[in-house]
């Protein structure tokens, strides 16, 4: 990096940032000229100060006597001068912040231009309004062998576009076109509008839809974080785990502070923190969790004899007294990433029976009593028999993205392959959910919904195409209110017939 800055605001970013510049990386142009040259030749992380640094007064080239020195006059080149020859041809210059009008670079560069004429520089320059302006501007640095990569005047934001276009196309190489085949630029979908006709689905369109699917035995529904009265949502969850092992929080992903407790401390230590976690902040039940539980004899009642499924990566145990509390059978499964049963899901039937699934595929012949709860993630067992395993770190979610479709038993791929889902206070972005739903949708027509607020086109292109799941722009608690007053309503008249 070459600047003819005098601060040391470069060299703070880096710091900040855990690269320094080291010692002898920090070189002053007019004073050691040498060192610039040995600089460009080891090819490492350098800084070339080539009017000096405010810290370091001779080393300045500021006033009008220090640019003689530098640049020379009358024909006698000065050491910066000098230096042009090798600044400027050593490799190709990306130019950010500077005027390139009339002055000293300006000037070397031309020089070295006119002997090289087959060298090319870029500068990232504030283009004008005026084409008058903006012709001879492109003259002048036609003439230094510069490139301009124009931004409209006063949009400095678009400086960092054109910086991250530059990164993308150094990660990149693009493949030709093959012979007698569309390309990208004549294709007919992609001449298309980018996103066509992809605005999220209609709340209420949604709910219809899903309250047929209901009646009809085949809705899964699917709960994430936020169906939880409490605010303890996804991040803050991993800052408690952050605060009780007394590491600072990750930068990177939220999962890498329990996968650090994990690695560093101890896989025991970690699943106690959650287990104490969950039932400290996880513990109450929400309107979500006993509209749930109350569906099945309202079901019942309108002739719907098919098993509602539950199916969730959260952790707590408040699905199941709800259950309990409403007198409603159900069979629960929960899947231990880690421990004794590591990699196997465990199953409690209605009448307290409890298996370990060994072998996934074969546990098919299965009668299912009641309702189904799936804990995907594993979780703390309310009847506390069973120790709190939970998939949580980062490792934990890209193993079992893999592991899903041989460790889900075939009763469960059985009784959700043909079904819907709808997704309540879930954020899809876990690589085991997305991994879930791209296994499912290969094998099943059946359309789905989750509710988000606010969904981004992206990502509503992706579900829909990708996984089958119409993104519903609405928020979660107006959405489950009508929910529950249209179902209602519709059990009502189902009974009554």
């Amino acid at each position: 990096m070459i600047t003819t800055n005098f601060d040391s605001v470069i060299e703070a970013v880096y710091a900040s940032a855990g690269n320094p510049f080291e010692s002898d990386r920090l070189v002053l142009g007019r004073t050691d000229p040498s060192r610039v040259v040995q600089a460009l030749q080891e090819n490492r992380p350098t800084l070339i100060k080539l009017h000096g640094d405010a810290a370091h007064p001779d080393s300045l080239t500021f006033t009008a006597v220090e640019y003689e020195l530098s640049y020379g006059k009358a024909g006698h080149a000065g050491p910066v001068e000098q230096l042009a020859t090798v600044l400027y041809t050593n490799r190709p210059l990306l130019f950010m912040g500077c005027s390139l009008k009339s002055d000293n670079t300006l000037s070397s560069l031309t020089k070295v231009h006119q002997n090289n004429p087959f060298l090319r520089s870029y500068a990232i320059l504030a283009s004008s309004y005026r084409e008058s302006t903006r012709t001879a501007r492109m003259k002048t640095l036609e003439e230094a062998g510069i490139r301009p990569l124009w931004f409209r005047p006063g949009q400095f934001e678009e400086i960092s576009t054109i910086l991250d276009d530059l990164l993308y196309r150094t990660a990149v190489d693009a493949l030709p076109s093959t012979p007698g085949r569309a390309t990208l630029a004549s294709s007919p979908v992609l001449s298309a509008p980018l996103f066509p006709g992809d605005s999220p689905a209609d709340p209420t369109s949604s709910i219809d839809d899903a309250i047929d699917a209901l009646m009809q035995g085949r809705l899964v529904f699917f709960l994430g974080a936020a169906v939880h009265p409490t605010r303890l949502r996804g991040n803050q969850f991993y800052l408690e785990i952050c605060e009780r092992a007394r590491i600072p929080p990750p930068t990177r992903q939220r999962a890498d502070a329990a996968q650090y407790v994990a690695d560093a401390i101890d896989r025991d230590r970690l699943s106690s923190m959650v287990d104490d976690i969950v039932r400290q902040h996880l513990s109450r039940s929400s309107n979500v969790h006993l509209l749930l539980a109350g569906l099945p004899r309202a079901l019942r009642q309108a002739g719907v004899t098919a098993p509602l499924v539950v199916l969730t990566t959260n952790w707590d145990a408040v699905l199941e007294p709800a259950f309990a509390a409403a007198d409603e059978p159900f069979d629960l499964f929960v899947y231990n990433h880690d421990g004794p049963y590591a990699g196997k899901f465990l199953h409690r039937s209605p009448d307290g029976t409890e298996v370990v699934v060994r072998r996934p595929e074969a546990y098919m012949r299965v009668t299912l009593s009641g309702s189904v709860l799936i804990k995907m993630n594993g979780g703390v067992d309310a009847e506390s028999r069973w120790p709190g395993r939970f998939a949580v770190t980062t490792r934990d979610f890209e193993q079992l993205s893999v592991a899903i479709p041989a460790v889900f038993p075939r009763v469960l791929w059985d009784l959700v392959r043909p079904r819907s889902f709808l997704f309540w206070g879930h954020g899809l972005a876990e690589p085991d959910v997305r991994a879930l739903l791209r296994h499912l949708h290969k094998q099943r027509p059946a359309p789905s919904w989750a509710v988000q607020l606010p969904p981004s086109p992206s990502d509503t292109l992706y579900w829909r195409d990708v996984a089958g799941v119409e993104i519903v722009n609405a928020d979660l608690g107006d959405y489950v209110q009508r929910f529950t007053a249209a179902v209602m309503a519709r059990i009502a008249t189902a009974s009554s017939v």
